[in-house]
């Protein structure tokens, strides 16, 4: 497939799950497992606390398990 189709085959999932009622935290997955699937790598979220003080791991990807704990 090309980069373009992988591309827009990403954003059209991205933008369905955001859509769904699905939980937050599987939107998220599903958003970062189709964008490191494009990208043919390894992807992460990672978001700042309620606190504004932390960085706490939402998703991830393709990553090795020691990068993500």
């Amino acid at each position: 497939m090309s980069k373009e189709r992988d591309y827009f085959r990403v954003v059209r999932h991205a933008a369905a799950s955001v859509n769904s009622d699905i939980p937050l935290k599987e939107k998220l997955e599903a958003i970062i497992y189709s964008t490191a699937r494009a990208a043919r790598a390894g992807a992460s979220l990672i978001l700042l606390d309620v606190t504004g003080t932390k960085l706490v791991h939402s998703a991830s990807s393709g990553l090795p398990n020691y990068f993500i704990q």
